[in-house]
């Protein structure tokens, strides 16, 4: 019997996403496939990077992680997670993450969202949510915050925002928000389900 175990235990590398290209990878800018983690699902703290060659997702001894910067923001790759640094820190909005590769833009554009409240161990479905959307040139950013805002009401409290790349327009720069809702009452909430929200990118000049 094959014995399993997580990949990346603990809370160091606890909530990766892959970055999102396109359909097999199709707007990637090299050879890597590039994840994004905060420190668990919801509430944390700090924003790690890491990256794998794409035929070898599998292979724990593959992947790298930025342990420090050089000259010019220049990442230095190493391959413990446990050394890696964050590339973004703010306090409560490192829960589950979400990134895509704007490819008519150039620009990664971050999702990142908490729950209103003081301690990341107590929240509830009746807390009510923020979301934050951060912009960036590269993977490992710097990362320059466009907005916070109440995510729609703490009946809804809405959580693990997705920007699926398929509904994406890259010229209009119009497209879907895919999100889950509140889980109160034992999950019978009308809320409980996946929703989607119609947006349109702006650029400010």
């Amino acid at each position: 019997m094959v014995e399993k175990s997580p990949m990346f235990p603990g809370r160091d590398f606890g909530s990766p996403c892959f970055i999102n290209y396109g359909k097999d990878n199709e707007g990637a800018t090299d050879e890597f496939v590039y994840a994004l983690s905060g420190e668990g699902w919801a509430n944390g703290n700090y924003l790690k990077v890491g990256r794998v060659p794409v035929e070898r997702i599998m292979d724990i001894n593959a992947w790298e992680f930025i342990s420090k910067f050089e000259t010019g923001r220049k990442p230095v790759w190493v391959n413990d997670f446990k050394a890696a640094i964050p590339v973004l820190q703010d306090s409560g909005f490192m829960g589950y993450p979400e990134c895509v590769y704007i490819k008519s833009l150039k620009r990664y554009l971050l999702l990142t969202w908490k729950f209103k409240v003081e301690r990341p161990d107590k929240y509830s479905p009746d807390d009510g949510s923020e979301l934050a959307i951060y912009e960036s040139p590269q993977p490992w950013g710097p990362y320059a915050l466009v907005t916070k805002m109440d995510w729609e009401t703490p009946e809804v409290t809405p959580y693990n925002p997705r920007l699926p790349l398929k509904w994406f327009d890259n010229e209009k720069l119009e497209g879907y928000l895919l999100f889950s809702g509140s889980w109160r009452n034992g999950g019978s909430s009308e809320f409980y389900r996946a929703q989607v929200r119609k947006f349109k990118l702006e650029l400010v000049i």
